[in-house]
């Protein structure tokens, strides 16, 4: 065991001989460094005389006030990213399913979370993209959170230099399988199961048909957000899942213009009307038959299970159908109907109004070459396009001629 003696630096600590080592061991007090929970930051550092661990402590203690060594060289990759996540969530800067995204993403990192964040290095980062990550959309949410992780671990002087600077995010070589809306034939085969046979959370599905609404959106529905007298539905909140996966109502919804007032077509305020019927204003308009909240994974399941059974859905090469293409599908018929973006972009929710163009441009598209085609037909049926025209003018040529 270590021998304590009394001769003290400076008043600063205390030095120890390790017999096993024969060497003396002195604590050292960083200046001006605290951990989280304010103590002092201390180091240990040995020599075989008191003169060269006062050496030591005086070198430590000049790195760490110019900046070549900085404190916390202990934490993790996972330690330092759990913290930010944290952080970030008793700020209200994120939400507690964002939280929950961003904890799923860092699962991702286990081959380097255990790593030292101050050992990381940009060769190792690269490799680990290079020969862990498959997916593109994981590879964009991984790239973009090592991204944070570093600027912020700069930011708080627990690294000098930042090595995701020089690391590329590659390209994945699988093709990216979008959700579709269902077509035409497919819904009305769908709707038809839906309000023929006895498929658990029918209501929810043709819900979200009905309004594009999110399924969370849904399931977070209370009595009170419906006006029956002047027919408006508002969204205020958001089924979500907590760190241990269980349903819990978000206070907030996704983004905050998820937080929306809009009017009921017949089919939504019919619906709404029959679910609503014997509940109190202050009730969920959909729980369990315990009173136990819905999540989004049950209704989820429960798609998948009802196009097993009924096959309504007709297979596209790089497309999938799964419960969030019925608020695709919405937001398709829209379109098709002639709505404006901007309208289209308030029911859905969008934050911005790329997004929607993002999400439906090739929808947009389709319907505006259709609406060109018709234009281009009204004005040759109208005659006045330049080949009517023209061959109008050569008619009355040829009957002056004759």
């Amino acid at each position: 065991m270590p021998k304590r003696t009394n001769k003290r630096l400076n008043g600063d600590g205390s030095f120890y001989h390790d017999v096993a080592k024969n060497l003396w061991r002195y604590y050292v007090t960083i200046p001006n460094q605290y951990t989280d929970d304010g103590k002092a930051i201390r180091k240990a550092v040995y020599g075989k005389t008191h003169d060269e661990c006062r050496r030591k402590a005086k070198e430590i203690i000049s790195k760490y006030e110019n900046g070549t060594i900085i404190p916390n060289e202990d934490i993790t990759v996972l330690q330092y990213a759990s913290k930010l996540i944290d952080d970030k969530l008793k700020l209200n800067k994120i939400q507690q399913q964002t939280a929950n995204r961003e904890r799923g993403t860092l699962r991702q990192l286990a081959p380097i979370y255990n790593t030292r964040l101050q050992a990381v290095t940009t060769r190792q980062l690269q490799n680990f993209l290079i020969n862990d990550c498959i997916d593109y959309r994981n590879i964009g949410k991984i790239y973009i959170l090592l991204g944070y992780i570093f600027r912020c671990a700069v930011d708080d002087r627990i690294i000098t230099e930042n090595p995701m600077k020089r690391v590329e995010k590659p390209k994945s070589n699988k093709r990216e399988e979008k959700v579709r809306a269902l077509t035409l034939d497919e819904q009305i085969h769908f709707m038809r199961v839906l309000l023929g046979e006895d498929i658990r959370y029918s209501e929810q599905m043709l819900l979200s048909l009905f309004t594009g609404m999110r399924m969370g959106e849904i399931l977070a529905l209370q009595v009170s957000d419906v006006d029956f007298r002047f027919g408006y539905l508002t969204i205020r909140k958001t089924m979500t899942r907590d760190a241990k996966g269980k349903p819990f109502v978000n206070e907030q919804t996704k983004t905050e213009t998820g937080m929306r007032t809009f009017r009921m077509n017949e089919d939504t305020r019919a619906l709404l009307a029959s679910c609503c019927e014997g509940k109190a204003k202050d009730d969920y308009i959909f729980t369990r038959p315990d009173g136990g909240f819905i999540s989004v994974q049950m209704v989820n399941s429960q798609f998948r299970r009802t196009d097993e059974k009924y096959h309504f859905i007709v297979p596209q090469a790089n497309k999938k159908v799964d419960l969030h293409s019925l608020r695709h599908t919405f937001a398709t018929r829209c379109i098709e109907s002639g709505m404006q973006a901007k309208v289209l972009q308030h029911l859905l929710g969008h934050k911005d109004i790329t997004t929607t163009y993002d999400r439906y441009g090739d929808v947009f598209d389709r319907f505006e070459n259709d609406n060109i085609m018709k234009a281009e037909q009204y004005m040759q049926s109208a005659g006045i396009t330049m080949k009517s025209i023209l061959g109008a003018g050569e008619d009355e040529r040829t009957t002056a001629t004759a």
